[in-house]
């Protein structure tokens, strides 16, 4: 008897749907102990887990430590962090850091409604308000110029370079963003041409970006942040109209 079925961190993940043939002989402990291809084992842990021959897990056990043992290190982290499982300790402790953050907040916020119904000194005095430039302020009687006055400040004796720095700031921050911007579309653009994303159809490019996403969050959670850096910008330029990715790009760039 054989399975058809689809490697989950060789074919599937890579992209390209690998099959393999599992023979009934080969869910035995000496074929798996002598068995050192990585491929033929995750299917064959995956058929034991799927229970179509029965449920073993003494079997299932062994093969998954022959196969870790087999793996890379690097394919290692990502199959312990697909298959990690939240234990009821782990649970009950969760919920027990939940419920005492749930206990402080609510201490300071019945601590900051209680000091709210006090008297406020400050609060209490008026507040001075400052004019808007240019209008007068109250109580200011205004004065005619005259031909005698020589104290009067004439327009050019104002220094208007300062009233604008955040302005000028601003401006002199803009076009490196500019740049910075037109840098990133060109980088995606060489990167579509590469990928030959033009040829491809609207389904074909939403798949592949899906893919490349979801490689890009196991990477992310295993702390691989260039894996993670790079499988989102690819995401990108199959489908840039997927604002969570641009989102999960930064917070790999972050990380970096």
């Amino acid at each position: 008897k054989y399975y058809r079925i689809m490697a989950e961190l060789g074919g599937l993940l890579s992209g390209n749907e690998v099959s393999k043939k599992i023979e009934i002989e080969m869910l035995d402990y000496e074929f798996i102990k002598g068995c050192s291809d990585v491929k033929l084992l995750t299917d064959i842990v995956s058929v034991l887990k799927s229970g179509k021959e029965g449920f073993y897990p003494d079997l299932i056990k062994f093969a998954e430590e022959k196969l870790l043992v087999c793996m890379p290190s690097k394919d290692k982290m990502k199959y312990l962090a697909m298959n990690h499982k939240v234990s009821v300790s782990e649970m009950q402790e969760a919920e027990a850091e939940i419920m005492k953050w749930q206990s402080e907040v609510s201490k300071v916020d019945a601590a900051i409604k209680h000091q709210g119904t006090k008297s406020n000194p400050i609060k209490d005095q008026p507040q001075k308000i400052i004019p808007v430039r240019g209008a007068k302020q109250q109580g200011e009687l205004e004065s005619k110029p005259t031909g005698s006055s020589k104290s009067s400040i004439s327009p050019k004796d104002v220094d208007h370079d300062n009233d604008h720095d955040g302005d000028i700031s601003f401006l002199s921050t803009a076009p490196h963003l500019a740049a910075l911007c037109k840098n990133q579309r060109k980088k995606i653009q060489m990167l579509q041409d590469k990928l030959d994303v033009e040829s491809l159809s609207t389904l074909q490019r939403t798949k592949k970006a899906n893919m490349e996403r979801i490689k890009g969050n196991e990477s992310f959670r295993t702390s691989e942040n260039e894996e993670a850096l790079r499988c989102y910008t690819t995401s990108i330029a199959y489908d840039c109209n997927n604002a969570v990715v641009f989102a999960n790009r930064a917070m790999a760039y972050i990380r970096l």
